[in-house]
């Protein structure tokens, strides 16, 4: 049972990936983030700060000083 993923460990490695592969880009953004997942800015902002409790900038911030 620990090998499955939930759907939210999915999504956060999912964006996670996106992210790193755009790291370059410093125009790289909530909106190119939300374009590139599929999502609308709206829903990734709700889902992400019910699951990490930041919003998508946060979440990109926090990826990109790591």
């Amino acid at each position: 049972m620990s090998d499955l993923f939930t759907t939210d460990q999915i999504f956060i490695r999912k964006l996670t990936e996106i992210i790193l592969a755009n790291l370059a880009n410093a125009d790289f953004g909530a909106n190119e983030l939300s374009r590139e997942s599929g999502m609308s800015l709206y829903r990734l902002n709700h889902r992400l700060n019910r699951i990490k409790g930041k919003t998508t900038n946060q979440f990109i911030r926090e990826l990109r000083l790591q």
